[in-house]
This record gives C-alpha cells, structure tokens and sequence, in this order.
C-alpha cells in the first residue's frame, strides 16, 4: 500500500514513515492518506510510482509478486501499464523509455 503526505504531496510506503507517523519527507503528522489505484493523481504523482514500480518484482510470467497500490500478487504486468497509460498525459512509453519518438 502506498501514502500521500496531504503537506508536502511525499508519495511513498507507509513502510517508510517514521514510527510516530510523520511523513519522512517533511516530518509533519496527521497527514498521510492512503492511496489505492482508484485516487487521483498528478503526472508528477505517476512518476513517482512509476518508479516505486520499478522496484516491484515480476515473475516469468509477467505478473507482479507482490502487491502495488490496490493491485495483487499475480496481476499481469501490462495490466498496470495500461492503468498508467489511461492516467498519464504522455503515456506509459514516455514513462517507460523517455521520450516519445
């Protein structure tokens, strides 16, 4: 599961807070929300789990092994592509490779 800091839009795992649930990023309390693939998100929100994704691990099969956002273990890869093709203004190849040409 990931988290938005509401003070200073941090995105990352909860995993990562500090004990007391402050926001690693600006330290405030009481303001980290849960976010699922259904919340709303920014470009520069997509781009940071685009990187969180990157860190998920896929089996040979294409699927992840562990959850991302609201998604199982087992979802196909491409599928969570495609849920960042839908939302991000220049597509999941920008995303994935840079550029668009």
């Amino acid at each position: 599961m990931f988290a938005r800091c509401l003070q200073c839009n941090w995105i990352g795992m909860p995993k990562e807070t500090k004990e007391d649930g402050q926001c690693p990023h600006c330290s405030s309390t009481g303001y980290l929300m849960e976010l699922d693939s259904d919340s709303s998100f920014t470009d520069p929100d997509l781009e940071q789990l685009w990187d969180a994704f990157g860190d998920t691990a896929i089996n040979d099969l294409d699927e992840i092994e562990e959850p991302f956002l609201d998604f199982p273990a087992g979802t196909y890869r491409f599928d969570i592509w495609h849920w960042f093709d839908e939302r991000y203004s220049k597509g999941v190849y920008f995303l994935a490779y840079g550029s668009l040409s």
